[in-house]
This record gives C-alpha cells, structure tokens and sequence, in this order.
C-alpha cells in the first residue's frame, strides 16, 4: 500500500491494525517532504505503538550524504538511512530484509 502524503501516513500508522488494514512492514520517508521533514516523520513514529515502532522497518531517503550531526539520535530509531536515487535492486534488498524483519517479530 502506498500513501501519497506525510498526513495520511501518519494517520494510517496511528489507526488499529486489522486484517483489513495491515502493519506495514516497511515504511519509507524522505528527509525533506511536504508539510513536516523526516526529523519531525521519526519523532511520531516514536511516539506511536510498541507494535508499530518495533513491527514496521523505518527507512529515511534523501539527497544528502548522510543525515546531519544534531539528529543522529533521532536517526536512531529509522533502521536505515539511505541516498537517494533508490536503485530497484537496493529496493528489492531493503523488501527482503523487510520480510525477514516481519519473520522474526511474527
């Protein structure tokens, strides 16, 4: 599933999940997006659920090199920071290590 914007996601991680309306098993966010960037993404991720910030891989894309120095802490809780473009094979690798993530908290 796909959310177009910031709002939607973050109201769709924080309703119950159902059959009907999975946790998802990976969530990917930039650093600079519309409305509220990737630090603010992560600081409510972090104040969601056990079973939403422990169940679901948080990965953090962006242009820059890497992450600046003041958020490191915040990175943290994102599982992966990668550079952007997002190559379709590293794509496949983050899926699977998605699924092995989903596996292991079953």
């Amino acid at each position: 599933m796909v959310k177009t914007s910031v709002t939607e996601a973050l109201d769709y991680l924080r309703s119950p999940f159902t059959k009907e309306n999975p946790r998802p098993d990976l969530v990917l966010h930039d650093l600079n997006m519309p409305g509220i960037d990737g630090w603010d993404f992560i600081e409510a991720f972090n104040e969601m659920p056990y079973e939403t910030q422990h169940k679901s891989m948080l990965v953090m894309l962006s242009n820059a090199l890497s992450p600046t120095i003041d958020h490191r802490e915040d990175l943290a809780s994102s599982t992966a920071f990668i550079q952007k473009p997002l190559s379709e094979d590293r794509l496949a690798e983050i899926v699977e290590c998605a699924s092995i993530r989903r596996l292991a908290f079953a």
